[in-house]
């Protein structure tokens, strides 16, 4: 058997090494695309995007984002994986995720948020419906986390939509009135437990399309909705809640139809609507009813509307899906779907209304609509300050650049640490690190997968090299196969992950071949091996060969020349030998990191090799 060559990639992913100032932020779910060429992987994952550089942190794989508590140190959501997705999000269970700890509630339902304090959720589910049904009705209900009860408020709110205030204190829904074709609007105060009935009343075509929301809730608590006038077209109307009339008042209207945006802020002064232009075009002999959306806002102080910009163009074109204000709102940010003959994932966009300017955010994440047939209740999440920092970045130490570790019979008794830098986190939260090992499949016709991760608080982790070869040996054939490892950091609720493609290379020797009983007794010649590991701390081994009885010295120097400890002194047997030492001198002491000697006086036989202490 020849020995085998194994390429080990081993990577780190760098960020900034300095912690992250407070700045705007959001959370959403995003498509993360990984593969190579025409193969192309996408993984809905959840994430917090930093607006001042448009870096985008992995929080939580496979999972859909509900919310975020207001001092962002809990997350809700629900799984979902490309092995198994949920069809209807009223089957996946909800999970609250704080720092250092998952929490899977006892309760399954629709768009959950959390109230102003956090201490309670609300929630629909139990559609009576179909998905494609034209009625569908829900439970509304609110479960608390301190006394885990649930009540429920209603049992047949309409679509199963329901928006909270502003301050996240009160909860509005609707319900179909009888036979008639109309929605009663209620209002439900959480501190004071009490539901009052409006006045007015919503049509049932106020939702007929799951691509607008319908409905803004204004802080200064004013009920806006997208209604059809007499002539059945579209129009802007108001509701003041606290004079509680019967009717919506007609205040914005247009030729064509608009439609408020669906967005979960609503503490700010302003809100977007579109309006539908429809063009027509011939294209190869074929007439096309294309369109775009004019894209208005509405300020809520003065009660006035302004053009911002045009999305869509076509049929290939993108929609506003959902979006949030920067804090002074001069800014406005965006998911979108792209309009390929029907809806499907598009990209995020920002839209500067000091220039003018609407821009593509990020060419590297999709903002999910569709997953496997199921479609996301996707949110953006926003924040005026980033209150929980991510972990600064670590790099590796050792293996050093295209280091070279050698697994035969006898080094098969060692072991091997990974070392890296600690990571620093501005919040004084506790880290933790993962380490990793990831393979991809020798036909390259899978994504890269893990065979083994190991959590761990210290910035090394050791493992026994027959462990190694076992992991290697069983992801290998008689071909040269590709190997990675990385380590993660977190603080319990980001996680800074290092991407499979940027590596740096290993290359890991073994030849753990079958000796004759002579070979692998005696030596041919005198040898002294590289300690391993190395660096090291505080252990490392000495290996030495020996072809014939006699006199050994073993001795440990420092740079300067001078005895630090004596290993071996004395006869011993031919063989294959090996000694360890523990980082101290001779009178037991530790001693300080640095650059060592070690040599080796056998008979006639003398040879030194270097070592690093690390601390």
């Amino acid at each position: 058997m020849h020995p085998k060559k194994l390429f080990i990639s081993i990577y780190l992913l760098f960020k900034t090494t300095q912690p992250l100032m407070a700045s705007e932020i959001f959370y959403t779910n995003a498509y993360e695309r990984t593969g190579w060429g025409w193969l192309t992987y996408d993984y809905v994952t959840i994430h917090m995007v930093d607006l001042s550089d448009s870096s985008y942190v992995k929080i939580i794989d496979n999972a859909i984002l509900h919310d975020v508590k207001e001092d962002q140190s809990t997350i809700l959501f629900s799984p979902v994986n490309n092995q198994y997705s949920y069809m209807n999000e009223m089957e996946a269970p909800i999970i609250i995720k704080d720092y250092y700890n998952y929490d899977t509630l006892s309760i399954f339902g629709h768009k959950p948020r959390f109230n102003s304090d956090g201490n309670k959720i609300v929630f629909s589910s139990s559609f009576t419906g179909g998905i494609n049904e034209t009625e569908m009705f829900s439970s509304l209900d609110i479960h608390s986390t301190l006394t885990n009860v649930t009540t429920t408020l209603s049992d047949s709110i309409y679509l199963g939509h329901y928006i909270l205030s502003h301050d996240k204190n009160r909860i509005l829904w609707t319900e179909k009135i009888n036979s008639a074709d109309s929605l009663s609007i209620h209002i439900h105060n959480i501190d004071l437990d009490q539901t009052n009935v409006l006045n007015a009343k919503l049509p049932l075509s106020t939702f007929g399309t799951w691509y607008f929301s319908g409905l803004f809730w204004g802080k200064n608590n004013f009920l806006y909705a997208s209604l059809k006038d007499s002539n059945g077209v579209s129009c802007l109307h108001s509701l003041d809640i606290n004079q509680n009339s019967a009717f919506f008042t007609n205040i914005f209207s247009f030729e064509t139809d608009l439609h408020i945006l669906y967005t979960q802020d609503f503490s700010k002064d302003k809100f977007l609507f579109s309006q539908r232009i429809s063009t027509y075009y011939d294209y190869d002999m074929v007439s096309y009813d294309s369109h775009y959306h004019k894209i208005w806002s509405h300020n809520i102080n003065n009660e006035t509307s302004d053009s911002l910009f045009n999305t869509g163009g076509d049929h290939n074109g993108e929609d506003p899906r959902n979006y949030f204000w920067s804090s002074d709102t001069s800014n406005i940010y965006l998911g979108t779907t792209y309009n390929n003959y029907g809806s499907n994932n598009g990209f995020f966009y920002h839209f500067d209304l000091s220039s003018n300017m609407l821009t593509k955010f990020n060419d590297m994440y999709l903002y999910p609509l569709h997953f496997n047939g199921y479609r996301y209740n996707n949110n953006l999440i926003y924040f005026e300050n980033n209150l929980n920092s991510v972990p600064s970045n670590n790099e590796l130490i050792y293996p050093i650049f295209n280091a070279e570790i050698e697994l035969d019979q006898f080094s098969i008794n060692d072991s091997t640490t990974f070392l890296w830098t600690s990571s620093q986190d501005s919040d004084n939260d506790s880290l933790s690190y993962i380490f990793y090992f990831w393979d991809r499949g020798i036909s390259n016709s899978q994504p890269a997968f893990k065979v083994f991760s190991q959590n761990t608080s210290d910035t090394s982790i050791t493992l026994s090299n027959e462990f190694i070869y076992t992991i290697f040996s069983e992801a290998l054939d008689d071909t040269v196969s590709y190997f990675r490892w990385s380590v993660d950091v977190t603080d319990g609720l980001h996680v800074l992950r290092r991407d499979y493609h940027n590596a740096l290379p290993i290359t890991v020797n073994y030849s753990l071949v079958e000796l004759s009983t002579e070979e692998s007794i005696m030596p041919k010649e005198f040898a002294l091996h590289q300690n391993y590991p190395n660096p090291f701390n505080p252990i490392t081994s000495l290996r030495y060969d020996l072809p014939n009885d006699g006199l050994v010295n073993i001795t440990i120097y420092d740079m300067m020349g001078r005895v630090v400890k004596t290993l071996v002194n004395g006869s011993q047997n031919a063989g294959y030998k090996s000694v360890q030492w523990n980082a101290t001198n001779d009178r037991n002491e530790p001693i300080s990191a640095g650059l060592y000697l070690y040599t080796i006086q056998a008979v006639e036989f003398r040879q030194t090799k270097k070592m690093v202490l690390l601390k």
